[in-house]
């Protein structure tokens, strides 16, 4: 398997090429902060694409993958044909330059729609910053989501201890169902009571319509995750607290998603809403951050005396 490992100080992240070009994994002093499926041992890279979210998950591994060029559903009418969250995030990619501290990756499809993409770690932070370019010869409608699953670490009060996670955030909440449709209900952040994680939270999604500025912020009893980003309108937030007694969840899988985005939904490019048109020979940059710090005034107190976040 092709594995990448950056490492600066205390922080360490293994980024896989072959399996979407993906921060597999992230840790800090130790702690592994970002989601893992309970078969992700199991996954191996297959290079196709996926034509349905089943067939989606049952390869994805968890980490912090790029969707692109679409994010969640496929349009049946594209060209090149789309896969469920863009062929891109479970693609086999190819590495350019690399040393301790960072990698960069290079992706490209059939019609000359292409990625670089160069993943960085100093201390307590990883990022990416991602170009995307149209060298073909038609306009490309595409979607963009920074696929980043918070896990590990950071919502072990909530699975382990029964604490509570708050988030931090701003702009508009926009209700999706759980495919990641509109169902038409919006409202100021943090909306219905979406400033707050337990185990009593549901398996849900929605979107922040234009959050200024590109931040959100989860603070439990130890670690703090703070999300920013630049070149990306909205982000999208999921929270899947072991409440999907379904296969292939069966009830194991605790993630939170904090994901940047230009498409404040989940429908694809065929929904109207926030597609880009890459004009040929046009390209865009954008820019995302994982910073995990400890929780003020919790560091160094004993595990008996932190109280909820």
């Amino acid at each position: 398997m092709n594995r990448v490992t950056l490492t600066a100080g205390s922080t360490r992240a293994l980024v896989l090429p072959d399996h979407g070009g993906v921060a597999a994994e992230l840790t800090v002093d130790g702690a592994s902060v970002l989601a893992q499926t309970p078969w992700a041992s199991e996954v191996l890279a297959s290079g196709r694409a996926a034509p349905d979210e089943a067939t989606w998950v049952g390869r994805w591994k968890g980490g912090w993958q790029l969707c692109f060029p679409n994010a969640g559903a496929p349009d049946p009418d594209a060209r090149p044909a789309q896969s469920f969250h863009g062929v891109a995030s479970q693609d086999r990619w190819s590495v350019g330059d690399t040393d301790d501290t960072q990698v960069e990756l290079h992706w490209a499809d059939e019609a000359g729609l292409s990625i670089r993409r160069r993943w960085s770690v100093w201390e307590r932070t990883l990022a990416a910053v991602t170009t995307a370019s149209n060298g073909g010869e038609a306009s490309r409608r595409i979607g963009i989501a920074e696929h980043l699953i918070l896990g590990g670490e950071v919502l072990a009060p909530v699975v382990d201890a029964g604490d509570t996670l708050q988030i931090d955030a701003s702009g508009t909440l926009v209700e999706l169902d759980y495919s990641g449709s509109p169902t038409g209900r919006q409202a100021a952040w943090p909306g219905e009571d979406w400033a707050h994680v337990d185990r009593r939270t549901p398996a849900r999604v929605a979107a922040l319509r234009h959050p200024s500025p590109g931040i959100v912020t989860v603070t439990g009893p130890t670690l703090r995750a703070t999300v920013s980003w630049e070149g990306l309108a909205h982000a999208l937030l999921w929270e899947e607290m072991g409440a999907s007694p379904d296969a292939p969840w069966n009830g194991a899988v605790h993630a939170l998603g904090i994901e940047p985005t230009t498409t404040p939904h989940g429908a694809g490019t065929a929904y109207p809403d926030g597609a880009i048109d890459l004009s040929p020979g046009e390209s865009m940059t954008w820019s995302t951050h994982l910073h995990i710090g400890v929780t003020e005034n919790r560091a160094g107190a004993p595990a008996g005396e932190r109280g909820r976040a």
